[in-house]
């Protein structure tokens, strides 16, 4: 096997002859980044395998060197390989990672034509059905965490948009007590868009509410670590339920005003 700089290094010992074959002319380097990903995915290249060189790769598939390098990138930004520099260096095959998924997920959710209140209103939903998990699985750990962030909004220092960061980091580390892993990518997908859109709100028709429901929205989150305590996921419904959060979470789902009213039609 090549290395991704040319250098001759030793094929894995579980990888066929036939790895891949050559592609057509239409969409080449997609073609090549998917035969790649699908022998990842069924464990013919793992973790730590380095990739044939570029110039290999070429002949493999019947390509230019440059649709190759095209189909590498592409992999990396999945986060299915990572190019190295250097006599060692090439296209390895990596662990994939959460952070290349949120990454994408996040780009979709803020650069389409999805609304403020479609994103916030998914996140109280997916909150939602996961509580009974959180007050199964919560232990000690995570109440500390809870609290430690309650603590930092507090702080008469911070402004609004540190708050609002606050917010979501409590509600991303509220998932995270389910100790479920896919239940924490949804979460920080979800919430790492959501200050961004109330800022934006909050510069027209959220700015009047900012103050007021600051000491409220404490209120419900130490609330909701007390709940936890006592393993009351139906008391943890109630107070999410009507829950404002300075417009991090929805209030849509109550009577409260909404920050972002949905209207029929």
């Amino acid at each position: 096997m090549f290395d991704a700089l040319g250098d001759e290094t030793a094929m894995p010992t579980h990888a066929p002859a036939m790895l891949f074959t050559p592609v057509g002319k239409a969409r080449v380097s997609e073609t090549i980044a998917a035969q790649i990903r699908q022998a990842i995915r069924e464990g013919r290249l793992q973790a730590g395998d380095r990739l044939p060189s570029e110039r290999e790769l070429g002949l493999r598939f019947a390509v230019s060197r440059v649709s190759v390098r095209d189909a590498l990138r592409i992999l990396e930004c999945a986060g299915l390989i990572e190019v190295r520099v250097g006599a060692r260096g090439g296209a390895i095959v990596t662990s994939p990672g959460y952070t290349g998924i949120r990454r994408f997920f996040s780009d979709i959710l803020t650069m389409s034509t999805l609304s403020p209140e479609d994103v916030m209103e998914t996140a109280a939903a997916f909150e939602q059905g996961i509580i009974d998990y959180i007050c199964e699985r919560a232990n000690d750990g995570d109440l500390v965490d809870l609290e430690e962030i309650c603590g930092r909004s507090e702080l008469a220092t911070i402004n609004n948009a540190d708050r609002i960061a606050l917010f979501a980091e409590f509600h991303c580390r509220l998932a995270s007590a389910a100790h479920n892993n896919i239940f924490v990518l949804i979460a920080e997908t979800l919430r790492s868009v959501i200050p961004a859109l109330t800022l934006h709100s909050a510069t027209s028709t959220c700015t009047p509410a900012l103050g007021g429901s600051r000491s409220r929205a404490l209120d419900d989150h130490r609330e909701i670590i007390n709940a936890i305590r006592e393993t009351d996921s139906s008391r943890i419904r109630f107070v999410m339920r009507s829950h404002s959060c300075i417009g991090v979470w929805p209030s849509g789902l109550s009577d409260l005003p909404s920050p972002f009213p949905r209207h029929k039609g």
